[in-house]
């Protein structure tokens, strides 16, 4: 084994301790040992210093690659993975958390045949391999399915989930909340129905009393085409019990609860929506006491916000951050609902705002500020990729604390036309781990035609590839963008672009020695690139008006 000149400079970043830092060096430059000896011993033979020097050399590297290894592994596992239960079974991937080294997820799965489901709990190494895999018996005749992104989490060495289980006549669903361990195993499972036939659970928020305020929605009126949904809170005790319930709405007014939050003053803050028209929906803010009583509220009902504007999350330091979709066109061309996300003051007005502006629809399914300040958010966009139209695929963007955009990422799952991010959680490596759903391809890349559990490792740059990341800088009204599908490619390369700009776009691809091995004028932004030709290797994909230029990284198998 030989170690290059940047041997010392690449194994001290991975280094901490003073001792093993000494012990790198000496690895590494053996002439420095040599003059060491030198100094003390002149005159002596140099050879044997030499041949022992290799000996120990070969030791010591074989140690130090035994020491580094789980490192290496940690940080360079990426994975793009489908797992379909039972082969005949569809589920979706709404929740995800890290335990022990672990990825844990609880998700509903029901065979095609018919209507009843489980619930399946499973673990999955860091490489995204099943460790272990439980069906709970819910012991409940039903169609079983998570709430909405996060609605699962780790508390005191507990999984705490709720959803929702659909009879299959009469028509009604029930809102449940589950508690297991770490094993899988059922410490309750509460179901409730609310004052109707329906209450369909979306998330929870564990309170500072050890119970769970749960938020859905329910019908008013029964179960008819005619009867309307207002939001529902329903708070228990610690074991799942029910204590008191509160709706909120106006009867003939369809409205709807997606999630709910604990403040440090024990409010309770909910995220939902009101439906104004038929194709509009308002966000609507709503905060209440620890009784369930409404303080504060507000709504959207102006400069209207399409349908996925209810969301929001609580920040580091319990800041409000809003996402959802406008209902409006940045730029001619561009899709009329495009994402926002942004930072609420006190009095619900924004601090800033970030709009992903594009010519496709994108649509958020949960937005994470991390520790270094930061903001992630996934969901989907979708891009016309053949004649069937636009399919969705799983996306992933970050911004900084002020919401100056970072960078983004599409991805998909081998042929698959429906790719959903749902939930993600941020690794210690910095990277990430993403959940969500997939159709999946069989063993001879056929699309299936059922709904799989889909798991995506990136790196801290929301990169499947290392160095994927491409485009960074800060957007209000309209950004460019250049996604690469699929990546890794073997002869088609897709590439889905934009700038804003009408002057002549040039591509260009070059090998990683800087020499151009493609190059080509475009005009559509969709584009198909016969690559077939070049040999198997990463590229640098260019895209260039002569005033905007745009790169990525790809790799030819």
């Amino acid at each position: 084994m030989l170690l290059t000149n940047n041997c010392v400079a690449s194994m001290k970043k991975l280094v901490r301790g003073n001792l093993f830092r000494e012990l790198i060096y000496f690895v590494c430059d053996k002439n420095l040992l040599v003059k060491t000896h030198k100094q003390g011993h002149e005159g002596r033979n140099t050879n044997k210093l030499k041949n022992f020097y290799n000996s120990v050399r070969t030791i010591l590297i074989k140690a130090a690659i035994i020491l580094l290894l789980p490192f290496n592994l940690f940080g360079q596992s990426q994975f793009n993975k489908s797992f379909d239960f039972n082969n005949t079974w569809s589920e979706w991937g709404m929740s995800i958390n890290i335990d022990s080294n672990l990825f844990s997820i609880l998700r509903g799965a029901w065979p095609l045949s018919n209507s009843n489901s489980s619930l399946i709990f499973s673990k999955f190494d860091l490489n995204g391999n099943p460790v272990s895999e439980i069906v709970i018996d819910t012991l409940v005749i039903g169609r079983y399915s998570m709430g909405l992104s996060h609605c699962v989490r780790k508390i005191d060495n507990k999984y705490v989930g709720v959803g929702s289980i659909s009879r299959p006549l009469p028509y009604q669903y029930r809102g449940f909340l589950i508690k297991i361990d770490l094993n899988g195993d059922t410490s309750f499972i509460k179901t409730y129905l609310g004052d109707s036939l329906l209450f369909i659970a979306n998330n929870f928020s564990f309170c500072s009393d050890s119970g769970y305020a749960i938020i859905g929605t329910v019908k008013d009126t029964g179960t008819g085409s005619n009867s309307k949904t207002e939001i529902y809170l329903l708070k228990t005790d610690s074991n799942g019990n029910e204590l008191w319930h509160k709706s909120y709405g106006a009867p003939a007014i369809n409205d709807e609860g997606y999630c709910v939050f604990e403040l440090p003053n024990k409010n309770l803050i909910i995220g939902g929506e009101k439906k104004l028209t038929p194709t509009h929906w308002a966000p609507w803010i709503i905060i209440t006491d620890s009784a369930g009583n409404m303080v504060d509220q507000k709504l959207w009902n102006t400069g209207a916000m399409y349908s996925w504007g209810g969301y929001l999350n609580i920040g580091l330091k319990n800041q409000m951050i809003k996402y959802g979709t406008l209902d409006t066109v940045i730029n001619t061309g561009d899709f009329p609902q495009p994402t926002y996300l942004g930072e609420l003051n006190n009095d619900f007005s924004f601090k800033w705002r970030t709009i992903f502006n594009a010519t496709e629809q994108n649509a958020p399914y949960i937005a994470k500020q991390l520790e270094d300040s930061s903001i992630v958010i996934i969901g989907v966009m979708f891009d016309p990729v053949d004649s069937n139209g636009s399919h969705p695929q799983g996306w992933i963007a970050k911004l900084d604390k002020d919401g100056n955009f970072l960078w983004e990422h599409l991805y998909k799952y081998c042929i698959s036309q429906f790719n959903y991010f749902a939930d993600f959680q941020q690794l210690p490596d910095g990277g990430f781990i993403v959940s969500g759903s997939t159709d999946g391809c069989d063993s001879t890349g056929t699309q299936m035609t059922n709904q799989d559990l889909w798991l995506v490792r990136l790196d801290s740059n929301g990169c499947l590839v290392p160095g994927c990341i491409t485009n960074a800088g800060t957007i209000e009204t309209g950004r460019s963008y250049l996604n690469l599908y699929p990546n890794p490619a073997q002869d088609e390369l897709h590439i889905a672009w934009w700038m804003n700009s009408s002057q002549k776009v040039e591509l260009i691809i070059y090998n990683l020695l800087g020499q151009q091995v493609v190059r080509n004028e475009i005009t559509s932004n969709n584009e198909e690139v016969n690559i077939g030709a070049l040999a198997n290797g990463f590229y640098i994909l260019q895209i260039s008006n002569g005033k905007q230029r745009m790169q990525s990284k790809f790799l030819k198998q």
